[in-house]
Formats: structure tokens, C-alpha cells, sequence
């Protein structure tokens, strides 16, 4: 990974640089025929660098602006992405009639980031999310237990089996936040047996 970003043809939408591409594209797990959605796709670098590494996979540029997606469509003939799919349309509305993903990069969200995690889920709960935009608190539960997010930032996200807030736990020098199912099965046994003390306690009173 790692085109220049100067090589890409850009207007005056937000572009998602060179060094976070290449940590968040790290993260994604790609397989050489891996389904990919880049929601937020913007000029389409992200959407790019994914094509060129998934040679018998598609990736699945989703974006709403009209500036944005005639960028998308330049940038995918000057690389020459013929597996890269331009969607018009918003998440998570425009996802549901897309083949199941392998691996989803979120770097834009229109304030829809907790309904586009759910739709995702509801399509693949293994699939490595990366998500580089603005993030937000989630008040209401939108993770299941299987779910792997990861975030470059820090933020908090909900487990809908449980009804619980759980955070990230996992961090690494680059700023990354893990959510991972094993992370969140930790907490949730724990959560488990609070409540299950609590509970025998509370029977033992009335004994």
C-alpha cells in the first residue's frame, strides 16, 4: 500500500492520506478475492489502493456526493480499477442489495455510523471493520458479541446480546483501538458472573 497521495486526482473533497491508508488497509484482512465496501469512499484512494490487492475480489465504492463521485470515476481510470464499483447512494440504505462483505472501510458516515455498523453486521458479523472518520458515542446497542471494530481514535460501542457499553481495549502505537471478540468476551463473562453474584447475594438476604 502506499500510493502518493499527490498522484491522486483531487478536488476539494476530504482524501483519506497516504500513512492512515496504509494502516487502516493493513487491518482489513484482504484476501485476493475478498468483497470490500468503502463506505464514504470520497475521491477513492482507499477504494484504489483495496482494488489493486484484491485482483479477483470487487470493492465497492459508496459515496452520496456528486463532486465526490465524479472523482471516484476519474480516479478509477487513471488506476485502471476495473474491479472497483462505484455505488451512488447513502449508507446504510445503499448497502442492501450488495453481496456480503469480507472486510468494510468506513472513512465517512453522514452521522450514520451506529445503523451502518449494524447493517454490516447484519450482512457479515466477522468482517474486520476499519473506521477512520469523525466517531461517536453509541447510546443505543448496535454490536454483536463476534464483532471485530477497529477504530483510529477512541470510542465507545454498545453489545446488543447484552445490552452493555463495552470500549475498545486493544491500542498499539498507531493510535488504533481494537474491539475484538475476545476482548468483548472477557467483559461479557465478566459482566456474567457480577450479575450472577449479585443476584445469589440478593437471594441469600431473603433467605
Amino acid at each position: 500500500y502506499g500510493i502518493p497521495d499527490e498522484e491522486f486526482i483531487r478536488g476539494k473533497v476530504p482524501m483519506t492520506k497516504r500513512d492512515v491508508r496504509m494502516l487502516s488497509l493493513s487491518r482489513l484482512e484482504l484476501e485476493e478475492d475478498s468483497i470490500v465496501y468503502d463506505v464514504g469512499a470520497g475521491t477513492g484512494s482507499v477504494s484504489v489502493e483495496i482494488g489493486q490487492h484484491i485482483p479477483y475480489g470487487t470493492v465497492y465504492a459508496i459515496e452520496r456526493d456528486d463532486g465526490a463521485l465524479a472523482l471516484l470515476e476519474e480516479n478509477r481510470k487513471k488506476f485502471s480499477v476495473d474491479n472497483m464499483e462505484i455505488i451512488r447512494g447513502e449508507a446504510p440504505q445503499a448497502l442492501e442489495e450488495l453481496p456480503d462483505p469480507d472486510a468494510v472501510f468506513i472513512g465517512g458516515s453522514g452521522g450514520n455510523l451506529g445503523a451502518i455498523i449494524e447493517a454490516v453486521l447484519a450482512k457479515n458479523p466477522f468482517a474486520p471493520i476499519v473506521i477512520s472518520t469523525d466517531l461517536q458515542i453509541f447510546s443505543n446497542p448496535v454490536m454483536d458479541i463476534t464483532a471485530k471494530i477497529i477504530m483510529l481514535g477512541a470510542a465507545t460501542l454498545a453489545c446488543k446480546k447484552t445490552s452493555s457499553i463495552f470500549t475498545g481495549i486493544l491500542a498499539d502505537s498507531a493510535g488504533f483501538q481494537s474491539i475484538t471478540a475476545g476482548s468483548l468476551r472477557a467483559d461479557y463473562d465478566a459482566k456474567e458472573k457480577e450479575a450472577e453474584a449479585k443476584a445469589e447475594k440478593e437471594e441469600n438476604k431473603k433467605q
